[in-house]
């Protein structure tokens, strides 16, 4: 399984911010740090806001700071927020897949999909607060 671009990204910051010393941060900081245009980032940051992960401080010392309590982030949470999160698409594209309406690797697929969203469901920010960056 593979996440897009925007969904890479918008864990990249979040872990970057969780392991950072720093409670308020900027965009352009934020996109110089880990290599992100800045454009996308603001964009990824925009729906991370909306999607209330983030706070966005307006004003000359404004930034943006993670908006909930480290346990309720979720990596499912995230992917939510950026939109990358379809549990009903099928793996080889045919639009729905469903027990009603199956494509060839729907009874194969159907159980590590259900390990994979458990586990987006159950890794935290809190957890990989300590983990490695990775730029």
């Amino acid at each position: 399984m593979k996440l897009n671009m925007t969904s890479e990204y918008a864990i990249k910051v979040l872990s970057f911010m969780v392991q950072s010393d720093e409670q308020l941060f900027s965009s352009k900081k934020l996109s110089q740090e880990l290599e992100i245009p800045y454009k996308y980032l603001t964009k990824i940051m925009s729906n991370l806001t909306k999607a209330g992960l983030l706070y966005s401080q307006r004003g000359r010392d404004g930034g943006v700071y993670i908006n909930k309590d480290l346990e309720e982030i979720t990596i499912k949470s995230i992917l939510i927020a950026v939109n990358d999160y379809d549990d009903k698409s099928c793996i080889l594209g045919n639009g729905v897949c469903n027990d009603s309406k199956k494509c060839i690797l729907h009874d194969r697929w159907s159980v590590p999909k259900k390990q994979i969203d458990s586990e987006f469901m159950s890794i935290t920010l809190a957890q990989i607060q300590n983990d490695k960056i990775v730029k």
